[in-house]
């Protein structure tokens, strides 16, 4: 199971909450939690787990989002339906997962 269910979304490993600066409204902030953002020239984004990790709240071994009903705007539009070269991303984004000990469901 993943948090999408778009045309990859057997094969994503919920891979979009492994990209790093995904934007934060500011009227977001207080829902996700201060301590949950960066904020960087005037702007926020969610924050990553580690150097190539899960957003914050993703929950690796599930891959499902902890927060489904206050998750920001730009979690919720996205698709990596028109991501160039989408398919590298995810096999960094499996290798990755699998280096730490990460199954798949």
């Amino acid at each position: 199971m993943t948090i999408c269910y778009g045309p990859r979304s057997r094969n994503c490993y919920s891979a979009c909450c492994y990209i790093s600066r995904k934007p934060v409204l500011s009227a977001e902030v207080d829902q996700v939690g201060l301590e949950n953002v960066i904020e960087k020239n005037g702007k926020y984004f969610l924050k990553n787990k580690d150097d190539f990790g899960a957003c914050v709240f993703l929950d690796e071994d599930a891959l499902i989002c902890e927060i489904p009903y206050q998750m920001p705007f730009a979690c919720q539009q996205y698709t990596c339906a028109d991501v160039f070269r989408f398919d590298l991303f995810w096999q960094e984004v499996r290798h990755h997962r699998k280096k730490r000990g990460i199954r798949p469901p």
